[in-house]
């Protein structure tokens, strides 16, 4: 804000402790948007992303699709202060409660880090030698989740569901390690951000929400998900 920028495009970790600069930014007259995140409705700011809960839903339905029904589960949780991890973990966790055959019986924290997620994986692992699957809410623990796994001599015998799309996560689709993610759509997501701050500076009204949608990424789909 002190350089007077055009704009300024925020991921909303803590809409809590971000509120103060949101709010001295919009009072300052400098646009501001929130991408993959939920901004907060009295502020006026337009909010970048998607349905976060079905996003998550989607991932779920297809981890108890992959068990049949039933087993034991585990979820990895982002950052818990952001709104898209928090959304994203309360549907998983209702997807499983409709489910009397699933049981979770491990929850990992892991900040969106990759190395934490990978950590808190493989002690979830050893603790539950049984596990039959894991489910994350944010970008990075797919992927500390699927090198845990791989590492563990048990892709094939665990099933992984991810979300978003991030590239080492790719590769483990198609090794095979992780099934599947239900993302985001990152490059629309920051397209947008640019598209509507230029369009804030311009004067133009703004939607409170512009959605961005959810990609399934698949093994089959992977050269050409990003143009669906």
């Amino acid at each position: 804000m002190a350089s007077r920028p055009d704009g300024i495009a925020l991921d909303l970790l803590d809409p809590e402790l971000n509120r103060p600069l949101m709010v001295a930014a919009v009072a300052a007259g400098i646009p501001v948007v929130a991408f993959d995140s939920v901004a907060p409705s009295d502020l006026g700011i337009l909010s970048i992303g998607n349905d976060f809960r079905a996003q998550a839903t989607l991932a779920a339905e297809r981890l108890v699709e992959l068990m049949g029904g039933k087993g034991k589960v585990a979820i990895m949780q982002g950052v818990p202060t952001a709104p898209n991890h928090r959304l994203r973990y309360e549907a998983h966790k209702a997807v499983f409660a409709r489910y009397p055959g699933i049981e979770i019986v491990a929850e990992g924290i892991d900040q969106d880090d990759i190395a934490l997620a990978q950590s808190q994986a493989e002690t979830i692992l050893k603790a539950h030698p049984d596990l039959d699957g894991f489910v994350s809410c944010n970008a990075s623990g797919p992927v500390g989740i699927g090198r845990a796994i791989a590492e563990a001599g048990r892709a094939g015998k665990i099933h992984s569901v991810g979300i978003d799309d991030l590239d080492p996560l790719l590769e483990l689709i198609r090794e095979g390690v992780v099934d599947s993610s239900a993302s985001t759509k990152p490059h629309l997501q920051g397209s947008w951000a640019v598209m509507g701050l230029w369009m804030a500076r311009l004067g133009r009204p703004l939607p409170a929400v512009i959605d961005t949608g959810i990609a399934h990424i698949t093994r089959e789909n992977l050269d050409s998900y990003h143009t669906e």
